[in-house]
Order: structure tokens, then sequence, then C-alpha cells
């Protein structure tokens, strides 16, 4: 049985294919506080465990340049990330995290979700 957590900025599930799906809420600012208590929702939710995640960026949000370093911190606690969006503001925004703060494990953008699935897959 699928497992939900819901933050002020971002709705959380882990499914029971194992894949940890997250929405942002449209056009909300995501800072170091909203961060930290993201990253301690998904730990709740896959009770530690390093799971593949899907993040459906289709609507425009912000991510503070605190919480994309903290981010990158924690990205050790995943198997890979599978961005949706076909958005060039969301692209743009991911190559440059990828760049700038070298997350620890694979990020990859998609334009869809089941292309998103099937790549993170290969991670389980």
């Amino acid at each position: 049985m699928a497992k939900e957590a819901l933050t002020s900025k971002y709705s959380i599930v882990y499914g029971d294919d194992g894949i940890l799906r997250v929405k942002p809420k449209a056009d909300v600012i995501v800072d170091l506080e909203d961060a930290i208590i993201y990253f301690e929702a998904c730990e709740r939710l896959t009770e530690g465990k390093r799971v593949p995640v899907l993040l459906d960026s289709t609507d425009d949000y912000t991510v503070s340049r605190k919480a994309q370093q903290y981010s990158s911190e924690k990205s050790k606690t995943r198997l890979a990330t599978a961005v949706v969006s076909s958005s060039s503001f969301i692209q743009f925004t991911i190559n440059l995290y990828v760049s700038v703060f070298k997350p620890a494990t694979p990020i990859r953008m998609f334009s869809n979700e089941e292309e998103a699935i099937a790549w993170l897959k290969q991670f389980m």
C-alpha cells in the first residue's frame, strides 16, 4: 500500500513499485527549511531506504541556493532522480544544479513519466 506525506510545498508518495514520487506545488519558493522538511518526510516514508525518485516538475517552482546545496548533500539518500518537465526553465535549472552542486547520484530530465519510470527501474 502506498504511503503519502504532504508538506507545505510538496506532495510525496512512496508507491508499491518502490519509486518515491514527488510533486512540488505550483509557483512555490523552496527554501532551506522546506528542503529539510522534505528530506525528513522522504526518510520517514521510505524508512531510510535508498530509493529512486520521480520528480514531477510540470509546474514551475523555485529552489533557493541553500536548499539546492542541501539537496545535493542529501542526494546520496536516493538511488537516482528522474525529473519530468517540458519547461526549458526547469531544464536549465536542473542542468545548473548538476553542474554546480554535483549530486552524488544520477539525475536526468524526461518529457514524460513513462520514460522516466523505465529509466528509474534500472536502479532498483
